[in-house]
C-alpha cells in the first residue's frame, strides 16, 4: 500500500520563516489529555524514502486500502497550486490569490498569518525546494501533505523589491491538511512540526535538522519496533482499562499523563478504542533520543463498559502528534507526547 507520494519541487514556493522579516507558524502546542495518541493497527506498511536520508516516512493504517494514484496526484497538484497562489499573495501582500484554493477555515488561518507580513510593509519572496509526502485517508475526503523543505525565502524592499538581509536558510517540516469539497481538494489547515535551528517562536524538528544525514538503518528499525509496541500495548491497556502494562512502554511525563488519563476512564467506566491512521517521520536527536512526527487521521471512540457501544459519535479529525523516545537499559520507551 502506498498512501504517499514524495517529490522534490524547486522554485518560488515556500513559507516565510520566523526571524527573517516574515510570518511564523505557531509551534506545536502542549500535550492534550484525552487524545488517543496511539493506533489500533492490524497491518503494518513501512515505506522508506530518502530526503537526503535524514528522516524516513512510515505509513500505518487499519483497514485502509491504498488510495488510487489519481487521488494522490490530485492532492499533490492542489497543494502545489495553492503554494503558487501563496507566492503571489506574499509578493503583493494580498491574500486574495489564495482564496480559491482554501476552505473558509484555512483561508482565515492563512489570512491571519499574512497580516503579520502586511504589518511590516515588506513584500516577501517565497523560495523553497520542497519534498512532499502525500497521504489520503480512508474516509476519502481528507488528505495530508508532510513537506520537508529547504527555505531560501527573503523579505523585499517595498519600493525596489531588492532583498532585505539574507535568505532564511532553514529546513522546515510542515504538515498541511486538505479537504475535498464538491470534488475539489482545498487547503483546510496548516501546521508546523518545527525547523532546523532554534528560532524565536518555533520549535526544532529533528527531521528538519537531519534532512541531509541518513540515520542508521538498524537504529531506525529499533525505534519503529518500539513505537509499534507502544501503540499495541497502550491500545490494549485502554481498551481493557488495565494500567499495569503501561510502564513497559512508557516513562517520564508520558507515563504520568497516561496513568492519570487511565484513572479518569476507570472512574467513568469507559474504555477507549483507539482508531488512527498515521503518516510519520522518525528522526534522531542523538544516539539515545529519537522523535516521531505524525500526522494522524483520528477516529478514536470512548465505549460503554457494559455494552461496548460507542459513547457518542466518533468524528474523524486530522491531528499532529510529536512523540519523544528515550533509549534506556530496557530499550526505547515513549516519554513525551505533544499534539497540535
Amino acid at each position: 500500500m502506498r498512501e504517499w507520494e514524495e517529490s522534490t519541487v524547486k522554485g518560488s514556493i515556500a513559507a516565510p520563516a520566523a526571524g527573517q522579516g516574515g510570518m511564523a507558524m505557531p509551534p506545536p502546542g502542549p500535550p492534550r489529555a484525552g487524545h488517543g495518541r496511539g493506533v489500533l493497527v492490524v497491518g503494518l506498511v513501512v515505506v522508506l524514502l530518502a530526503l537526503g536520508g535524514g528522516a524516513y516516512l512510515f505509513v500505518r493504517s487499519r483497514d485502509h486500502k491504498s488510495a488510487p494514484s489519481n487521488q494522490v496526484a490530485a492532492v499533490r497538484q492542489a497543494y502545489l497550486t495553492w503554494w503558487n497562489a501563496r507566492v503571489q499573495a506574499y509578493l503583493t501582500l494580498n491574500p486574495a490569490p489564495m482564496k480559491p484554493y482554501m476552505t473558509a477555515a484555512g483561508y482565515q488561518q492563512e489570512e491571519g498569518r499574512l497580516a503579520q507580513q502586511q504589518a511590516t510593509g515588506n513584500p516577501f519572496q517565497l523560495v523553497a525546494t520542497h519534498s512532499l509526502n502525500v497521504f489520503v485517508y480512508s474516509v476519502g475526503n481528507y488528505a495530508s501533505v508532510d513537506d520537508l523543505w529547504a527555505d531560501q525565502s527573503v523579505a523585499l524592499d517595498p519600493a525596489t523589491h531588492a532583498p532585505i538581509g539574507q535568505p532564511a536558510g532553514l529546513t522546515v517540516e510542515d504538515s498541511t491538511t486538505l479537504k475535498k469539497v464538491q470534488g475539489r481538494w482545498l487547503v483546510d489547515d496548516l501546521g508546523r512540526f518545527g525547523v532546523s535551528q532554534s528560532v524565536d517562536g518555533q520549535v526544532v524538528s529533528y527531521a528538519a535538522v537531519n534532512a541531509a544525514s541518513p540515520p542508521d538503518r538498524s537504529q531506525l528499525e529499533m525505534v519503529e519496533n518500539a513505537f509499534q509496541k507502544y501503540q499495541q500495548i497502550r491500545d490494549a491497556a485502554f481498551l481493557s482499562l488495565n494500567p499495569v502494562p503501561l510502564p513497559e512502554i512508557e516513562g517520564g511525563a508520558e507515563l504520568t499523563a497516561d496513568q492519570a488519563h487511565m484513572e479518569r476512564q476507570i472512574v467513568a467506566d469507559q474504555p477507549v478504542k483507539f482508531v488512527d491512521q498515521d503518516s510519520y517521520r522518525i528522526a534522531f536527536q542523538d544516539p539515545t533520543s529519537a522523535w516521531i512526527y505524525d500526522t494522524v487521521g483520528d477516529q478514536s471512540e470512548t465505549l460503554s463498559a457494559k455494552t461496548r457501544a460507542p459513547v457518542g459519535r466518533a468524528a474523524f479529525k486530522v491531528m499532529r502528534a510529536t512523540y519523544g523516545l528515550t533509549k534506556g537499559s530496557n530499550g526505547w520507551v515513549v516519554d513525551f507526547f505533544g499534539g497540535n
